[in-house]
């Protein structure tokens, strides 16, 4: 017979996987001032060959692979954190496949609980940390095929294991507190535009230069412009947007240490938090010109300085906001220059 996911649950409950990935994450914390890690492929692929398994790198992720080349145990460095997940097989059918965050909660019977993912500083340390995500993985297997009843296993107790602070409902709120679902469909309605004349091509480099202008480091990958070093305390906020035919994607993430919290594009976030009631245009915000996307941007960047420092300040963090409003004001003088031939705002 097939095994379910609560086989595989039940086999994790067996083997202490909430009360010891929480121990990692105790354990292995972020020292401020430190640097984020970054290995090199050589030396982690050696860790792993020395745990008797073989190793794949693909789009920014590594792959623990079994006997069957089926991908077992994946993990990936971001930034201090080292995230990790595991995935279940019946033959080569996969049946299940989760990170340790959402496994966590599973297993817990406790969807809120989270422990966060061990911060990793040295190779001595990523082994440490390898060596117990392929233990605990071997010892689920070895319980899934003994077939764990669930009157042998317990639900976990989480009371007195490491909990992060934030819940997807405290992120929910935070956006309520600073009314992100009118703000944001108040700059869907402003900037909607349309035009007579053919657009000429939104250039990288000038776009870099405007975001730099609000204070911002900025990289870009995957299409998407994204802001750097976003990180205070054990949050880690992320803003990224993409930008074509003139529109702009916004996309808004909360990470606590190391674990996803709450994020989507902003249509998402809208539906979220409009609980199935009409919220307006289900549109972008577009422009036409720079200068349209120096206010456009600058509002964008406004409502998310207001949700972390908001986020920061409910947890007791201590965080500065941009005002961008006052830098756009400053810096190209607090007024559109209108687009040629175009419709007014």
């Amino acid at each position: 017979m097939m095994k379910t996911r609560e086989d595989i649950f039940n086999a994790l409950r067996k083997v202490c996987f909430v009360e010891r990935t929480a121990k990692l994450a105790e354990v292995y914390r972020r020292i401020p001032g430190k640097k984020p890690f970054k290995p090199r492929k050589d030396k982690v692929y050696e860790i792993v060959n020395r745990k008797g398994y073989q190793c794949v790198y693909r789009e920014g992720r590594y792959f623990i692979q079994d006997n069957s080349c089926n991908d077992i145990i994946v993990f990936k460095f971001d930034y201090f954190w080292v995230q990790i997940s595991y995935r279940y097989y019946d033959g080569n059918e996969e049946i299940y496949r989760g990170g340790w965050g959402i496994i966590q909660g599973r297993v817990a019977d406790n969807e809120d609980y989270r422990s966060g993912y061990p911060v990793v500083h040295s190779y001595n340390e990523l082994e440490v940390i390898l060596k117990e995500a392929i233990s605990i993985y071997e010892e689920s297997l070895t319980a899934l095929q003994k077939n764990v009843r669930p009157d042998d296993v317990r639900i976990p107790d989480t009371k007195n294991l490491i909990c992060l602070r934030t819940t997807k409902k405290d992120a929910m709120e935070t956006l309520r507190k600073i009314n992100f679902l009118e703000r944001s469909t108040k700059m869907c309605k402003v900037f909607c535009h349309s035009s007579r004349i053919a657009l000429p091509k939104v250039e990288k480099d000038k776009i870099f230069e405007i975001i730099r202008s609000y204070g911002y480091e900025v990289g870009y990958e995957y299409s998407c412009f994204y802001l750097k070093n976003q990180i205070y305390g054990p949050y880690r906020f992320v803003m990224k947007f993409c930008l074509k035919y003139f529109t702009a994607d916004f996309q808004w993430y909360v990470y606590e240490d190391g674990t996803n919290i709450y994020g989507d594009v902003w249509l998402g976030l809208c539906e979220d938090l409009a609980e199935d009631k009409p919220f307006g245009p289900p549109y972008r915000p577009s422009f036409r010109n720079l200068e349209e996307f120096k206010l456009l941007i600058a509002e964008a960047f406004n409502m998310f300085e207001d949700f972390k420092y908001e986020l920061c300040k409910s947890k007791g963090i201590d965080y500065t906001r941009i005002d961008t409003m006052k830098i756009w004001k400053d810096l190209y003088g607090g007024e559109l220059k209108k687009a040629p031939d175009s419709d007014e705002h």
